[in-house]
């Protein structure tokens, strides 16, 4: 509407200004103030074309994109019908050919010289030299029809060397049966343009039929005739006074500092290179809520766009976690009468941001929303592509730059396709392509809801989590709907299903554990694969029959100096392949195990040095320098009294013996009991032990200073059931300021 009154008028009005002027009355003073007739835009005619007319500035990026990858589908117009009856074939061929000769758009290359892309538009005779309709001969089964479409719509274009559309004629296996396929490249399309096509396609099957031709109204502009007209309007952005430098200002400011991606709850990573390949789920906004939803708008000043755009906006942000969401949103981009019935890539995109604050009611969201909308509606004239390229924001083969969600709202009914003798009704494709992560389409339902459509990445999402993602909408818009002063970050997004899995399943820790001993899945390991690679660091591997050779030889020493049940030692040494053996080897008689001196803080390191001991470990198995300096095979450890320290993997070869041969079959408890003593040296035990998933948990407390109750953890190996140990009942119930921790991890 404004575009029209600007047109016809000559004024500079803009939507803000319609808004503010909420009766026909009111907005003809609003017009006489500014001055009609004064600025008048360049008029859109047909006139003289230079030999190369260059691309619109929408269709020069979706050709890059070409360029980068004529195979790819992603940017694909397709439609399918079923077409039922008498079908005159060759009416269609020449059907056809009528309207590749309406419009240019349609029989256009766009071939690269020196000086960029440009149209290429081809005579009708050369055009239409070839079979323009493709008709399949055999027969398709009707298990085979649906992918037979999808490979029609799959397609790729080379729009350098190929005119933008293709048509397949497929036959079904009832009598007087088709399927027509259709797909345009989006260089040379949008969604008005569907509507348009098809309306003229119908007409000229029906006068072909009759004997006659298409006595259509000439059109007066063509689309090369439209992307230099866009040029002119929009000037220089090297011209501060121009429309294009003024709007590119405005977006430069607007979108100043948006994230590069929307964190979005994914179930996969994205891939380096998205495919383009998407699916959709339905789903619907009861009429009751959307009856709310319009009263809301009324009363906000706003349109039911708007408070459907905050809505999103606060789902968004609450499946994120950002408080700055950025929402992508068409427009028709059609404002001049002379492209009414024009096929042709007219649509622009805006980026319109919501800050999302948690405390904030939803009714003063949508008056923010309202005024960002108006804002970025009153500067539509720039194409989105010029915005990418002035803002510059990172580029990736990923994700979509400045935007990865898109909602429109669908304000066009779908044309009504009749042939003469013939029966048209629509074929879903399974087939979908997806510029966008997430893409909702809203449109008026017959029974006075919404009719939604959420179309998403198949590369980063599930079916299921689109449709959760569809539920929720549908939640929160009832939601602030029914009371839109309900702060935003209250809204409720979980059913009573949802909350119950999330509270309940999801934090139901108990799991079966088998009555078997720790070290059983390991032997098992080695019996069925010796030669599968067990252990594998920096390049250095070991088999599982090797790995159990080293285990056991370390084992038989530690067995050779006393170490057995009850007895602790002390693995000090970093991750290594020695360091595993080292643990399945203490594990293996069956005492205890204490992690050594590194995951000791220096604090404690120099009170153990002083006691002289490692958390009462007999036995400290190491790599050279990791439990103190000194010379020698076997080292020195300063302060260490009566501790035997052993290098890891230098004890000799004993003899392998079988696995496990000398593990003991009683279940052994061996704890880093720090004794009591003076100068504020915690006192800790062990309270409950915890087996999950083969793997051992220890909830280590004590007393004393906050920061010293978990530095020394315990490890305890060997251990099935929870069991108490340690301690008196005075000292597990004081607490005092105690921590807890994962003491120690030992895969069985």
């Amino acid at each position: 509407m404004v575009a029209r009154i600007n047109a016809e008028l000559g004024t500079a009005l803009n939507v803000r200004s319609l808004f503010e002027a909420p009766t026909v009355g009111v907005l003809a003073t609003v017009v006489d103030r500014m001055h009609a007739g004064a600025g008048r835009a360049p008029a859109l005619v047909s006139g003289p074309r230079p030999d190369r007319p260059p691309l619109s500035p929408a269709q020069t990026r979706v050709w890059f994109f070409n360029r980068f990858d004529p195979t790819s589908s992603a940017y694909n117009v397709a439609a399918a019908l079923r077409l039922s009856g008498s079908l005159d074939v060759d009416a269609l061929r020449r059907a056809a050919a009528d309207i590749l000769e309406r419009h240019e758009s349609l029989r256009t290359m766009y071939p690269e010289s020196s000086d960029g892309p440009y149209q290429l538009v081809l005579p009708v005779d050369h055009a239409a030299t070839g079979d323009l309709i493709d008709v399949v001969p055999d027969v398709v089964p009707a298990g085979a029809l649906g992918a037979r479409i999808r490979a029609a719509v799959a397609r790729g274009f080379d729009v350098t060397t190929q005119i933008p559309i293709a048509l397949t004629l497929l036959r079904c296996e009832a009598p007087d049966e088709h399927v027509l396929v259709m797909v345009v490249h989006h260089i040379s399309i949008d969604g008005w343009s569907i509507q348009v096509l098809a309306r003229d396609l119908v007409h000229a099957y029906s006068t072909r039929t009759a004997g006659g031709a298409p006595s259509w109204t000439p059109l007066p502009v063509q689309y090369a005739d439209y992307a230099l007209w866009q040029r002119e309007v929009l000037g220089s952005e090297d011209d501060p006074g121009s429309l294009m430098a003024q709007q590119i200002a405005y977006w430069a400011d607007a979108l100043a500092g948006l994230p590069d991606a929307l964190a979005l709850p994914l179930d996969r990573p994205r891939p380096a290179v998205r495919s383009g390949v998407g699916a959709s789920v339905d789903f619907a906004v009861p009429a009751a809520t959307v009856v709310r939803l319009v009263s809301l708008a009324r009363e906000a000043g706003a349109t039911p766009f708007m408070v459907v755009h905050a809505a999103l906006a606060v789902l968004l942000a609450r499946l994120s976690g950002s408080t700055d969401v950025a929402i992508g949103s068409p427009v028709a981009g059609r404002g001049d009468a002379a492209l009414d019935d024009l096929v042709g890539m007219f649509v622009n995109t805006l980026v319109l941001r919501a800050q999302y604050e948690p405390g904030e009611s939803f009714a003063g969201l949508v008056g923010r929303v309202r005024d960002v909308d108006l804002e970025a509606f009153s500067r539509a004239d720039v194409p989105f592509e010029r915005v990418v390229e002035s803002l510059n924001p990172i580029r990736s083969q990923s994700f979509s730059p400045l935007f990865q969600v898109m909602l429109a709202f669908q304000n066009f009914a779908p044309s009504r396709v009749e042939l003469p003798g013939v029966t048209v009704s629509p074929v879903e494709v399974e087939w979908e392509a997806a510029q966008f992560d997430l893409s909702m389409t809203l449109s008026e339902a017959a029974g006075g809801g919404y009719a939604g459509r959420l179309s998403y990445a198949t590369d980063i999402f599930d079916a299921a989590t689109a449709q959760r993602i569809t539920h929720r909408f549908v939640r929160v818009l009832g939601a602030v709907v029914d009371d839109p002063l309900t702060p935003v970050g209250d809204i409720d997004l979980l059913d009573t299903h949802e909350r119950e899995r999330v509270l309940m399943a999801w934090n139901d820790t108990a799991v079966p554990v088998d009555e078997v001993l720790l070290l059983d899945g390991f032997e098992a390991r080695v019996g069925l694969s010796p030669d599968a690679v067990a252990v594998v660091f920096e390049g250095a591997s070991l088999s599982y029959a090797g790995f159990a050779a080293r285990v056991n030889r370390l084992a038989r020493f530690l067995i050779s100096r006393g170490v057995g049940p009850e007895s602790l030692v002390a693995v000090g040494m970093g991750r290594s392949v020695e360091m595993v053996v080292s643990i399945y080897a203490v594990l293996t008689p069956g005492p205890g195990m204490c992690r050594g001196i590194r995951s000791i803080g220096g604090a404690h390191r120099a009170r153990a040095r002083d006691r002289g001991t490692y958390g009462g470990a007999h036995h400290v198995a190491g790599s050279w320098g990791v439990a103190g300096g000194g010379g020698g095979r076997r080292g020195r450890c300063a302060g260490c009294v009566g501790v035997r320290f052993v290098v890891g993997d230098r004890c000799g070869a004993a003899g392998d013996g079988a696995a496990g041969q000398y593990r003991v079959c009683d279940v052994h408890v061996g704890v880093d009991r720090a004794a009591e003593g003076g100068g504020g040296q915690p006192s800790r035990d062990c309270q409950s032990v915890v087996v999950v998933d083969l793997r051992v948990w220890v909830r280590c407390f004590g007393r004393g200073a906050a920061e010293d109750s978990c530095d020394v953890r315990c490890v305890v190996v060997g251990v099935v059931r929870s069991v108490e140990c340690g301690g008196s009942d005075g000292d597990r119930a004081s607490g005092g300021a105690s921590g807890s921790g994962l003491c120690g991890v030992v895969d069985g």
